[in-house]
């Protein structure tokens, strides 16, 4: 929202412009996800330039934006992959990524349904009133949770990204509709349901914490494999993997199980790391556990906290707060 403040081409949108673009830039180097964001971008500087008619020269501020967002960018290259080459070359040849899990598809879930709602009252609202269709907020939002959830597989998993976009609709919507009865009863209906889902998570997470202690899956995890040790295994345990300096590559259904085992086999992967809660772990230790690799650990959850730790069991919901695992050996 800070590229809605360059508007007149004065010293202060050049100042908005280097924030719009420094903040981009590192939300960018923490998460390629936000390039639902761009769409954005584009669509506020058509909207000025067309419908504000702005001036082409109060538009020179805005050109501050991908220039330092882009520079941002190339010096992250240069210092991680040595240049664009390294940078392409990492991405066409690297054998971790090419086997890497990713979302091919996705549940229909509770944030869709927010974001079609508010999608929906907004589209009322702005071409309902001569004078909402002055402003941008609605485009930019709607625009913003379509993409959102077009390129951001996983979107369920993410969605705190929208969360801004999600409330400026919504509070947005309010002030144009605040004399519709209905309209106002159905916002705030998503407003309460959001409240109490946010606090039912926050409860979740709270009683969760003791199994999400990284210290003690890592320890157990450097316990049993060695350093430098080749790993193969579900993609949770990828960061222990990585920290403990082992060659790591994530196991996926990417074919038959007999098929995926004799790869890791024919590689003599020495380790082989799979979750208890892994819908295939008995289909790969019929495949495993036999002369090809014996197990050698298994880490058990620590206990979550009483009482709030009740609420997980009586939740509509699956929540994934398992991290257990299991440790297989190749025999040499």
């Amino acid at each position: 929202m800070t590229v809605m403040k360059i508007s007149d081409g004065t010293t202060k949108s050049y100042l908005f412009a280097l924030l719009a673009g420094l903040l981009l830039g590192s939300a960018m180097l923490t998460t390629p996800r936000i390039v639902f964001a761009l769409p954005m971008f584009v669509v506020w500087c058509a909207y000025a330039l067309f419908y504000l008619r702005a001036r082409p020269a109060v538009l020179l501020p805005y050109l501050l934006v991908p220039v330092i967002f882009a520079a941002m960018y190339f010096c992250w290259m240069h210092i991680a992959f040595g240049g664009l080459e390294g940078y392409i070359s990492y991405f066409k040849n690297s054998h971790e990524l090419n086997r890497h899990i990713g979302a091919t598809s996705q549940p229909l879930n509770y944030q869709i349904g927010i974001s079609i709602f508010e999608l929906i009252v907004g589209s009322f609202a702005y071409f309902g009133k001569a004078d909402a269709r002055r402003s941008a907020v609605f485009p930019l939002t709607a625009i913003g949770l379509i993409f959102f959830h077009i390129i951001v597989a996983g979107s369920y998993i993410y969605y705190a990204f929208a969360i801004p976009l999600a409330a400026l609709a919504i509070g947005w919507s309010f002030g144009q509709l605040k004399d519709k009865v209905y309209f106002r009863t159905a916002i705030y209906v998503v407003l309460i349901l959001s409240a109490a889902t946010f606090a039912l998570k926050s409860a979740v997470v709270v009683a969760t914490v003791p199994q999400r202690s990284e210290d003690y899956y890592y320890e157990a995890y450097a316990k049993n494999i060695p350093r430098d040790a080749s790993v193969a295994g579900d993609f949770t345990y990828y960061y222990m993997a990585v920290k403990n300096n082992n060659p790591f590559e994530i196991i996926i259904e990417n074919g038959p199980y007999k098929g995926i085992t004799q790869y890791f086999l024919a590689k003599k992967v020495q380790y082989i790391v799979l979750g208890k809660k892994n819908p295939d772990i008995a289909k790969f230790e019929k495949l495993l556990l036999n002369e090809h690799y014996r197990l050698v650990s298994t880490v058990e959850n620590k206990k979550r906290i009483p009482v709030l730790s009740n609420l997980i069991d009586y939740l509509p919901w699956f929540i994934t707060t398992d991290y257990s695992y299991t440790v297989y050996k190749l025999i040499e």
